[in-house]
């Protein structure tokens, strides 16, 4: 895999960590997958139109061949540091729904 590829498969993941956010801390239900990837609140968003122009700007630089003709493919360490990265996201976003779920219980 090429490191573009795996840079916008990382900036992807954006939206649906927006998502499931505001679905567990502000309508205080559990987020459903299904909910969560229909992207009902990231659509109303202003800044969705920005991200969908970077995001296909990164597709673009990710499939267009490199001018000098160079693959820069995916090292161990650049693959773990995005999956660290994912895991430290999604983890904060599961603690922060967490807590809201929890408070809202109470």
């Amino acid at each position: 895999m090429d490191i573009g590829l795996l840079v916008l498969l990382n900036i992807s993941t954006v939206p649906f960590v927006s998502e499931f956010e505001h679905i567990t801390c502000e309508h205080k239900q559990k987020a459903k997958l299904v909910a969560v990837l229909a992207l009902r609140n990231f659509r109303k968003q202003r800044w969705a139109w920005g991200f969908g122009v970077l995001w296909m700007l990164f597709l673009a630089l990710a499939l267009a061949p490199s001018a000098s003709g160079k693959t820069f493919p995916v090292t161990p360490g650049a693959l773990a540091s995005v999956v660290l990265l994912q895991i430290s996201v999604w983890g904060y976003a599961a603690y922060r729904a967490k807590r809201a779920l929890s408070s809202h219980s109470k």
